[in-house]
Order: C-alpha cells, then structure tokens, then sequence
C-alpha cells in the first residue's frame, strides 16, 4: 500500500469517481489493484517477448531490451486502463440515469402538484421501473426509513450519482425543502430545462449524423460499385487476366464490416434522451 498511497495524489478525481462507479474499492486499493495487474501483466510479456525473440534468433541483449522496452509499454497501458475503467463506468451510469430522469421528474411533478408529499412521491418513484433513477431513489428512501434526514440523503444522492441533470434536479428539490420555496414551480423549470438540453443534443446528434452518412455512401455504396465496374471493364480487356470468385468474396466481406462499423458508430454517437 506504499507505493499506492504514493500514487494516489497523482489521480485526485479517482476517489470520487469509485464513489460514482459504486465501488466498494478506496482509491489507494483501486490504485494498487491496478498497479498489481500492471506488474503480472508486464511479467507475463516479458517472458512472451522472450519467447519469440528467441525464436526469431534475435541477439540476447538485443532480446532483452526489446522485451523489457515492450513489456514497459503494456505495463503503462494496463495501469492506466485499469484506473480510466471506473470512468467508462461512470459515463455508463450517467446514461442509464439520464434515460428515464425526464419521466421521474414529470411523475413528481404531477405528484406534488396534486397535493402529495415529496418523501411520498420520492418512494413511489422508487417502486416504480424508472431504472437506474428508481435504484437511486431507493437507496434515499432505505436510509430515509433508518433514520436518516431527507436532505442529507438527497445531497448524498446528487454526489454519488454522475448524472449532471440528476444533481441539478435533486440541489433544486433540496433547496425548495429547506428554504420552503414552491416545489412545484421549481420542478417545472427543470423539467423544462432538461427538456431543452435534451432537445439541443438531439439536433447535434443529426448535424454529427450529416458526414457520417456522406462517408457511409462514399465508402460502402460508391467506391464498391465503381470498384466492381471497373474490374469488370479491365478483365474484359484483351490480355487482361479475368477477376477471380475470391475477389468477390473478398469486396463482400470488406463491405459487411463496414455496415457494421457504421451501425456500431451510429449507436455510440445516438444520445441517451428521455425526448419522443
């Protein structure tokens, strides 16, 4: 735990980041489970670079700085992939939230608008299929019953969870408990803020999809049916050798992973909205 908790100031984000990720790891164990595999990671292809160099009569010191210089590199890339995974987690959640935080939002708002208590709006949401924001309104609402105050939980809440229009709406309903300030026209402005955000990436999702879809035609439509007529044309030339089945094959082949590349590109740019 030496070496981690010399680490460990060098990545300040991370604590709160396990915290977003739901971790039980502190950030000293994330950092030295990280460093730990990094360490048998590099060991293990050290020994495999060995291997090979061995193999390809390489001189053994030349073998021996090649391996050490490569091993060093994946030693590098597994440490810092081990510690950048809790913020893929942490986007991942931040999704999952986001998709389904409008709905909550407009449940609550009809709720408090027809005269029901927020604690009491809060538990229905959280027995209701909302997602990832049931989950976490269920966490606020075991604590709640333990013993502990609504907005601790709720502030709690809006630190632990990643999503930026999460943490807006809780601070907001918080404030509205403690200053007495009106709930219900608190939560329509930010219902409709969210509502407006999520408008606005939705219009920067069709501007990105504009290129996409001029390089999808040119790679996957253009280039192989002008690839094909113009091996067809030659092969019929005098002398010219015919285009093999292969070629063919091959063309095929090379235009399925595009489409898959482009769907998959697609999918990953589309925005997690609760917007119809």
């Amino acid at each position: 735990m030496g070496i981690a908790g010399s680490l460990k100031d060098s990545f300040p984000s991370l604590k709160l980041r396990l915290k977003q990720a739901e971790s039980p790891l502190s950030d000293r164990e994330a950092i030295a489970l990280a460093f730990g595999n990094a360490v048998w990671m590099s060991l293990m292809y050290f020994a495999l670079f060995l291997v090979l160099f061995n193999v390809l009569k390489t001189p053994i010191l030349e073998a021996i700085l090649f391996a050490l210089v490569l091993s060093f590199v994946m030693f590098l890339f597994t440490y810092f992939y081990g510690l950048l995974s809790y913020g893929r987690i942490v986007r991942r959640r931040a999704k999952d939230v986001s998709k389904n935080l409008l709905y909550a939002l407009q449940t609550i708002q009809i709720h408090v608008s027809a005269g029901m208590p927020i604690f009491q709006s809060i538990v229905e949401i959280s027995r209701d299929k909302y997602g990832s924001v049931s989950s976490e309104l269920k966490v606020v609402v075991d604590r709640v019953n333990s013993g502990s105050s609504l907005e601790k939980e709720l502030e709690d809440a809006a630190l632990r969870t990643p999503s930026q229009g999460f943490r807006q709406a809780i601070w907001q309903i918080v404030n509205s408990i403690k200053t007495g300030a009106d709930l219900n026209m608190n939560l329509d402005a930010i219902v409709d803020g969210i509502s407006k955000e999520e408008l606005v990436e939705i219009r920067r999702y069709g501007a990105k999809l504009n290129p996409l879809v001029l390089m999808y035609m040119m790679l996957a439509v253009i280039v192989p049916s002008m690839g094909v007529t113009v091996m067809v044309i030659i092969s019929s030339l005098p002398g010219a050798s015919g285009v093999s089945e292969s070629t063919f094959w091959m063309m095929l082949t090379a235009v399925a992973v595009m489409q898959l590349l482009f769907i998959r590109t697609i999918k990953s740019k589309r925005p997690d909205v609760s917007v119809q």
